[in-house]
């Protein structure tokens, strides 16, 4: 990999995709279910991001992408929601892919009414494992997301007995339906903003962890946040205790203003 400060080309650079939690906002925004009632820890993207991407917006459309479900994301970016500049819009990518929304448009990519039904069962199956790593669950539409701060063996165990996209993240289990994530995403976005695949419309796309590395695998410029968990991209960022998304940001915004 090499470091960020050798990104010398945004020629074509169309689409910019963040992911949320380690690089746009502090890791920690978890959640508390007692059962009763859901309180979310929820952080919010430093005005500073937030006004980068207005500027971003000016030359290339921007999204961020998380596997939050579509409600907390709206709440955390409200500022940017359905912003436009210059033809370029600002989206959002939810629940790892399951999720899209642009303008005042939202989508959704998982159509498959029995994995719907499906994901109850699972939750109701994990809701009776009693381990003290286990939190919570998030309300998703379409993806279970169980809080857990260990990998926890009766867990991995029960989730091997169905053919979901399961993964772990270090905060949370997260059951996904297979072909939907966040690569997947990236098209179902290109195609709401009517991109051309020719090679004229390029992608741009960071992350830290193991549900990103599809959107780093079908991005054409991919940067890691995390280099110790994502080794494989184009180009890795040393945040020096900053947040690497706002670096981002503002190497890209520095290299479309000197084009």
């Amino acid at each position: 990999m090499r470091h960020i400060d050798e990104l010398k080309d945004v020629k074509n650079v169309n689409l910019v995709i963040f992911d949320v939690d380690g690089v746009v906002i502090p890791f920690g925004a978890g959640v508390i279910d007692d059962g009763d009632k859901i309180i979310y820890n929820m952080k919010y993207p430093s005005k500073n991001f937030i006004n980068t991407v207005r500027e971003l917006l000016e030359h290339t459309n921007v999204a961020i992408s998380s596997g939050r479900n579509m409600l907390v994301l709206k709440t955390m970016f409200s500022d940017l929601l359905a912003v436009e500049s210059n033809g370029n819009k600002f989206m959002i990518q939810a629940e790892s892919g399951g999720r899209i929304s642009c303008g005042c448009d939202e989508i959704t990519s998982t159509k498959d009414s029995s994995f719907i039904r499906q994901l109850s069962e699972i939750k109701e199956r994990l809701k009776k494992i009693n381990h003290p790593a286990i939190t919570g669950f998030e309300p998703k539409e379409s993806v279970i997301t169980m809080y857990s701060s260990e990998r926890i063996p009766e867990v991995d165990e029960l989730l091997k007995e169905y053919p979901h996209r399961v993964f772990f993240t270090g905060e949370t289990y997260e059951v996904c339906q297979a072909g939907v994530d966040k690569g997947s995403g990236i098209d179902i976005m290109k195609e709401l903003i009517n991109s051309d695949s020719d090679g004229g419309f390029r992608t741009v796309a960071i992350g830290d962890r193991a549900n990103d590395l599809p959107m780093l695998e079908k991005a054409d410029i991919s940067v890691s946040a995390d280099p110790n968990h994502i080794k494989d991209a184009q180009y890795f960022i040393d945040s020096g205790g900053r947040l690497p998304g706002e670096i981002l940001a503002e190497k890209l915004l520095s290299l479309f203003k000197s084009k």
